[in-house]
């Protein structure tokens, strides 16, 4: 069954480089666990961004050391709550 977090966070345009270089470490770390993640920036809201983690594997993604500091940077830089969502 596939499994999904999803969260959302606003990020100031002075944090916006930091913010996609921790992206990018998040992503990286997503995909050597044999994970996927993406993330998506608003229309309306160019500070606004929505990002997705997705697994098929069992257990919790975020035990992987790599993945858990790459999400706990995201979250210093711009705080956010994640969701969790299973396949319907």
């Amino acid at each position: 069954m596939r499994r999904l977090w999803s969260a959302e966070r606003r990020v100031t345009p002075e944090r916006e480089a930091a913010y996609a270089a921790a992206w990018a470490q998040l992503a990286h770390a997503a995909a050597a666990a044999g994970r996927r993640a993406w993330r998506f920036r608003s229309a309306e809201d160019p500070q606004r961004f929505v990002e997705f983690v997705e697994t098929s594997a069992p257990g919790d993604p975020w035990a992987d050391a790599a993945l858990a500091a790459a999400r706990a940077a995201l979250d210093d830089l711009a705080p956010a709550r994640w969701k969790a969502w299973t396949e319907a």
